[in-house]
């Protein structure tokens, strides 16, 4: 799901939507951290005692979004590096 969410995002910003914009609408189409609690929840419900995976609770689901918006934050920033090289390489020609 994160996956999907960051590479439509992607793809809105270079379909010319701005960083935010773009966001928003992947959030809408792919809500990863919701679908991830979901998820969580379900499984945690399913595990017999003796094969029981150790739950998520809530703080550690706060843990694992912080790196998630951490690990997004350095993926944009890196893509906008990209841009940017491509539209200075387009310039120049």
């Amino acid at each position: 799901m994160l996956l999907k969410h960051e590479l439509y995002e992607m793809s809105l910003v270079f379909q010319g939507y701005n960083q935010k914009n773009a966001h928003i609408k992947a959030t809408q189409k792919f809500p990863y951290s919701k679908m991830a609690m979901k998820y969580y929840q379900e499984l945690e419900k399913t595990q017999t005692k003796k094969h029981k995976i150790t739950p998520l609770n809530y703080s550690n689901m706060k843990k694992i979004s912080r790196l998630i918006k951490e690990s997004t934050q350095r993926l944009k920033k890196l893509l906008n590096k990209i841009k940017s090289k491509t539209n200075n390489k387009k310039k120049g020609r």
